[in-house]
């Protein structure tokens, strides 16, 4: 009798273990499941460039709205409670959104894609309106479209700096391309009609002057030979420029995520820091602590 209640016994033991076993597992993939929900319906703005899902992004100047290129979707979120953006409305385009990049302007949102230039009117920040197209030039991957006054320039990595009047926004009219032997426009930035265009292949940022935008000219160069540039922007005086120091040859900037140049005085920019920390040699990208 002893050895059958023990026997009993574990059959009885092993029957609730398995059971706890099961529900302990169902639970486990409930939770995963609902994670995975509330990740996809409430993707903080930290984490979308992190999955990929986009390309193009920017936001109105208010910052309360967000816009970016999805598939060939322009999707436009209410961004005012920053950590719970909610989906306002998707715009179809005829774009695919690898490479694109956006440029907001006041009222304006203008979209570089493998389809030409698109133009939105944003004034109604949730309803975006296609006002315009242009498509006579060569697309470049990941070429930006920076707007300043009534041009629009437009970065085609070889084949040079395209430059549009954009004083009609229903009918842009190309005015120059402006292109240099062997040079590659990867980005450009413009400010009081000086350009300031990276060169990532030749490891250069040229600065000219378009104060005439039929006939452009370079006022400098500013030279990060054996560097590896990958972007730039600006901020009143001061240029920033991302580096690559795993791609960099040269033993100056073997350490240089960031460079600040100062171009108070377009004519004669001059470096002013290099930062020697922040790099991540496992993932590749620059970015400063």
């Amino acid at each position: 009798m002893i050895t059958s209640q023990s026997n009993n016994a574990s059959k009885n033991f092993i029957s609730a273990s398995s059971i706890r076993f099961i529900i302990t597992i169902a639970l486990f993939l409930i939770l995963i499941q609902r994670a995975v929900y509330a990740q996809e319906q409430n993707m903080t703005l930290d984490k979308w460039w992190r999955y990929g899902w986009t390309e193009g992004i920017g936001i109105d100047k208010e910052g309360n709205y967000l816009y970016l290129v999805y598939g060939a979707m322009l999707r436009v979120y209410d961004i005012t409670d920053r950590y719970n953006p909610v989906p306002v409305k998707d715009v179809p385009v005829d774009v695919d959104s690898w490479g694109t990049r956006l440029f907001i302007g006041g009222d304006y949102l203008y979209l570089n894609s493998n389809t030409g230039l698109w133009i939105f009117n944003i004034s109604d920040r949730k309803n975006p309106a296609i006002i315009g197209h242009y498509n006579n030039y060569s697309w470049c991957e990941y070429g930006n479209v920076y707007v300043e006054n009534n041009h629009a320039y437009i970065s085609t990595c070889q084949n040079g700096l395209v430059i549009l009047n954009i004083s009609n926004k229903s009918n842009p009219v190309k005015v120059s391309i402006w292109d240099l032997p062997d040079t590659r426009f990867n980005k450009v930035i413009v400010k009081n009609r000086t350009a300031f265009i990276l060169d990532s292949y030749n490891d250069k940022i040229f600065i000219g002057n378009i104060s005439n935008p039929n006939t452009p000219y370079i006022i400098t160069e500013i030279n990060l030979s054996d560097a590896a540039p990958s972007d730039i922007d600006l901020w009143s005086n001061y240029l920033f420029i991302t580096n690559k120091p795993i791609y960099s040859s040269g033993e100056e900037w073997k350490n240089a995520s960031l460079i600040i140049v100062n171009v108070s005085d377009s004519s004669n920019p001059v470096i002013l820091h290099k930062c020697e920390e922040g790099w991540d040699t496992d993932s590749g990208w620059s970015y400063i602590k």
